[in-house]
């Protein structure tokens, strides 16, 4: 009789399962597009964006553990959907893994889709902080690559500070030559030394608006926006005409740049200045009210308070408005129910309608805000936020501990104090919280 044969299967358990392995990557994407539309939110401060951080992390560390799978869904995702957030997956996976096939293809895509792409391939190239990001953005800078290969890499320099910087394989004034205006309004952003003085005062008289804009930005930065500020005010009353003009994801875009040279020029016009007003009448009324926020004079709260009868502008106004004084109008009983305030209907001929950002926040008592009185401390004739000045000090304390939408003007604030610095609130938490202890010490000392 012969004895049944006991020896064990041969099964080979797969080394990655691949829905678990599509999950991180879909996660992946959802995660960074949390944290790059967190940069103006409103109820998005420093430990909800850490969470969002970890998160994002652990399904970056799953695709990278899986390798070629991982690669092979992220690029698939890429393919499918073309966002930016697929982008930023795949390009940090395929420089985690240094496997330049991959990048090629992400590059390809870039290309094709520049304006809707690009910046998921800055933030990939940010993000990861290694060696190998800091190699990819010599290699794409290189003089005779395509436009958009240049951009990126430029613009990713910029937000890795002086490191990558010091990478860029060519010189800014080769730069500045470029037959591209898109490379000329980046280089702009890596001119973050005073010897670029001569060469960004060239670019002022640039034919391009975005180099003009730019240009203005980086030279505010060396203590003369006295001088930029008007060129910088005429750039943004006419990108704010173009936006009116363009529509679906090219208004989009021409938002996100209207808004990012709103900040920079509430930051440098002087306070008291008599075309403020003009100015704000030719803002679409949001941006305006985000001119007043970056600008930090309380001499423009009633116009705020005006903001605030219009029903898709009232949330967003209050906060503005509880922001620059520090008084918390929910505190003060200065809001009123959502029941009463129909600010999602009944909006005929309204220009702009309410920001899903705005959800969340409470709608003010108008009438309540107009008879309160505004505490005798508050400073009147120098920039504030929260009720205070805005010293180097008070933005350390709020680049610590504020929602997103006031990191950025703290971060704004201390970069033109700091321009070998430039904090940053859209990198790493990890990265964020070394340029504070960073700062801190600067303060300290």
């Amino acid at each position: 009789m012969t004895e049944p044969n006991m020896t064990t299967p041969d099964i080979r358990l797969p080394s990655t399962i691949g829905p678990l392995v599509a999950r991180h990557a879909e996660d992946a994407a959802f995660y960074w597009s949390q944290l790059d539309n967190a940069s103006n939110a409103t109820q998005i401060g420093v430990e909800k964006y850490a969470h969002f951080n970890r998160l994002l992390d652990a399904h970056l560390e799953g695709l990278s553990v899986a390798g070629a799978e991982g690669l092979r869904h992220s690029l698939s995702a890429l393919d499918r959907w073309k966002g930016a957030a697929e982008t930023f997956t795949a390009a940090w996976l395929a420089s985690a893994l240094d496997d330049a096939d991959s990048m090629k293809r992400v590059l390809e895509h870039v290309r094709v889709r520049p304006d809707a792409q690009l910046r998921g391939l800055v933030s990939a190239l940010v993000w990861q902080q290694s060696t190998s990001a800091r190699q990819w953005v010599t290699r794409l800078a290189a003089p005779g690559n395509d436009a958009p290969d240049q951009v990126a890499a430029l613009r990713a320099a910029a937000l890795m500070g002086d490191d990558g910087i010091a990478t860029l394989p060519v010189s800014l004034r080769e730069l500045m030559e470029s037959q591209n205006s898109f490379v000329r309004a980046a280089a702009c952003r890596v001119a973050t030394s005073p010897n670029s003085a001569d060469i960004l005062m060239r670019a002022l008289h640039d034919t391009d608006i975005n180099v003009r804009a730019e240009a203005c930005i980086a030279i505010a930065c060396f203590s003369q926006s006295e001088r930029v500020a008007p060129i910088l005010s005429q750039c943004v009353t006419a990108q704010a005409n173009l936006g009116q003009q363009a529509t679906g994801w090219h208004q989009k875009q021409s938002m996100r740049r209207l808004l990012r040279w709103v900040r920079h020029l509430a930051a440098i016009t002087p306070l008291g200045n008599s075309d403020i007003a003009g100015l704000l009448n030719s803002l679409p009324p949001r941006v305006g009210l985000s001119f007043v926020l970056h600008h930090g004079d309380c001499a423009h709260l009633s116009w705020v308070i005006d903001c605030m009868e219009r029903p898709e502008l009232a949330r967003y106004a209050g906060w503005v408005w509880q922001s620059l004084t520090g008084v918390n109008i929910s505190d003060q009983g200065m809001i009123i129910s959502d029941l009463h305030h129909a600010d999602d209907e009944n909006l005929d001929g309204i220009v702009e309608a309410p920001s899903d950002s705005d959800h969340g926040l409470p709608i003010p008592d108008v009438s309540a805000i107009r008879t309160f009185r505004i505490p005798a401390d508050l400073p009147l004739g120098e920039r504030c936020l929260l009720g205070q000045p805005l010293t180097p000090h008070h933005a350390v304390e709020i680049l610590e501990t504020a929602p997103q939408a006031l990191r950025v003007i703290a971060a704004q604030m201390l970069g033109m104090a700091s321009p070998d610095l430039r904090p940053s609130i859209r990198g790493p938490a990890a990265f964020q919280q070394r340029q504070i202890s960073v700062l801190r010490a600067r303060l300290a000392a």
